[in-house]
């Protein structure tokens, strides 16, 4: 059985735990990335506008913002043409990564999923990077030990990080692990709610049988 990781293996709550800024202000970060984000609805874009909401930081007008599945998001705020998103999205525009990269793995290897911002225009200069956690779902361990009791064999298949769905995979005994380097799994969400509604009819998500 083939497995996305979030809102299905995890809750689908993501957190933003940590905002690392390279030579501006961490609440700058959140304001722009807050703006590029504004309306959406994947978790990592919550966790961003959740945040920015309790530290009061309003967003701005975003315009031509475009989502790039797997990769991220594009649009200018505040005269600033930015891209958000996964490393491999932000590497397309000849970022330089290295200041951040050993941090990042790091955090990556503790499980925490990782968005970049960065200039695109009229150079590509990294911004920052944000952390965000999720938590697994508490049945989420119990249902994987009676598919793996039944020899049915659990794949996790994810558009997050590597380090990321590797923790996850870890976690809950899952040996084949797959991603795609990025943040934005929104379509794969809707498939993962489709299959969360059918194990709860067969009692691995909750108490039915």
């Amino acid at each position: 059985m083939i497995f996305d990781k979030t809102g299905t293996l995890t809750e689908g709550k993501a957190n933003l735990v940590e905002t690392v800024a390279v030579g501006i202000d961490r609440n700058r970060i959140l304001q722009l990335a807050a703006s590029l984000q504004q309306g959406s609805v994947h978790p990592l874009a919550k966790a961003v506008l959740e945040k920015a909401g309790r530290l009061k930081i309003d967003p701005l007008p975003a315009l031509a913002v475009k989502a790039i599945p797997d990769r991220g998001l594009s649009g200018r705020v505040d005269n600033l043409d930015l891209v958000l998103g996964s490393s491999r999205w932000v590497s397309e525009f000849g970022a330089d990564l290295a200041g951040l990269a050993a941090h990042a793995k790091n955090l990556e290897n503790q499980g925490y999923s990782i968005s970049w911002l960065a200039t695109s225009a009229p150079q590509t200069i990294v911004l920052g990077m944000m952390a965000f956690g999720d938590k697994l779902r508490p049945n989420a361990y119990p249902a994987i030990k009676q598919l793996q009791a039944l020899n049915l064999h659990a794949v996790l298949l994810s558009g997050d990080n590597r380090g990321s769905a590797r923790a996850v995979g870890q976690a809950l005994g899952i040996r084949d692990v797959g991603d795609g380097d990025g943040i934005n799994d929104a379509p794969a969400l809707s498939i993962a709610a489709t299959r969360r509604s059918a194990f709860d009819g067969i009692g691995f998500w909750g108490n039915k049988r």
